[in-house]
């Protein structure tokens, strides 16, 4: 595995975002930083027939309050300006949307849910993830969702 490229938002790890690639299978055709720590962009193309994938790699506000509300609706209008440029650019292109989202995609209730919900609807996107089995976390138990993942 090959580093596509890693951005960090400012002194802190936590808010940061890499990507990585299989120098055997893809080609690494750019690589493009939309918001330091948060979005990052990656043209890709199969080595076996040469069909372009684009990879967009998301980490979202870790706050549930009104202004993490308010900065994840900012990103995904990133996203979604992007996905258009791209769309526009190169109509058949393959659109993979990976990332930590910080919303609990298992209760479509929530604030920051309904706005990704919303976001994946309008970009007509749909989702592949993978609930997960509970597991044992200090009091309770925890059921985990891997992160959200879209194509197109």
């Amino acid at each position: 595995m090959d580093l596509a490229m890693y951005s960090l938002f400012g002194e802190n790890t936590y808010a940061s975002i890499a990507t990585f690639f299989n120098r055997q299978t893809l080609t690494l055709e750019e690589a493009t930083c939309i918001e330091l720590g948060r979005i990052s962009s990656h043209r890709l193309k199969l080595k076996s027939n040469g069909l372009e994938i684009y990879s967009i790699n998301f980490f979202g506000p870790p706050s549930n309050l009104l202004a993490g509300q308010q900065e994840l609706a900012r990103l995904l209008r990133l996203i979604s300006d992007n996905l258009d440029r791209i769309r526009t650019r190169q109509p058949l292109t393959r659109i993979y949307l990976a990332g930590n989202f910080n919303c609990n995609t298992l209760d479509k209730s929530l604030s920051k849910t309904k706005l990704l919900c919303l976001f994946t609807a309008d970009s007509q996107l749909f989702e592949l993830t993978a609930e997960l089995p509970p597991s044992w976390k200090g009091r309770g138990m925890v059921f985990f969702k891997t992160g959200s993942y879209f194509w197109q």
